[in-house]
């Protein structure tokens, strides 16, 4: 469990329009983080990144076209992977079988999508 706190700052919900809050915090994305490890039953679906021994993943590039390259060192086992709409529908998944996999984001429209590897979520942005 994570617990922020931040000091001097008001209270609004995320996506309101109304009332003013400091951004030392996105919490749309910790809420999306916080509610993504758990499927529709309430149960953990996946492992942590720090039970593979994965210490850091790099995307690249990012804007992306056409594909993108998922590198991590301390490789052990498989990871899987997701694509999801910033409107939570699953577009893709597949095993992370390499230490520098490409993913062909080619059918993607143009936009802003969420990458979940494992237990960890990335913005990726694909561009025509």
């Amino acid at each position: 469990m994570e617990h922020f706190k931040v000091i001097g700052g008001g209270h609004t919900w995320p996506g309101t329009s109304y009332g003013s809050a400091n951004q030392d915090i996105n919490a749309s994305e910790e809420i999306w983080n916080f509610f993504s490890r758990y499927d529709i039953n309430g149960e953990i679906t996946t492992l942590s990144m720090e039970s593979f021994g994965l210490s850091k993943i790099t995307i690249h590039p990012n804007p992306a076209a056409s594909e993108i390259a998922i590198s991590h060192e301390n490789y052990s086992k498989h990871l899987d992977y997701k694509i999801v709409s910033l409107q939570g529908k699953l577009l893709n998944q597949g095993m992370i079988s390499s230490t520098n996999q490409k993913i062909d984001i080619s059918y993607l429209s143009e936009g802003l999508y969420f990458l979940i590897v494992e237990n960890t979520t990335y913005k990726i942005l694909k561009t025509n």
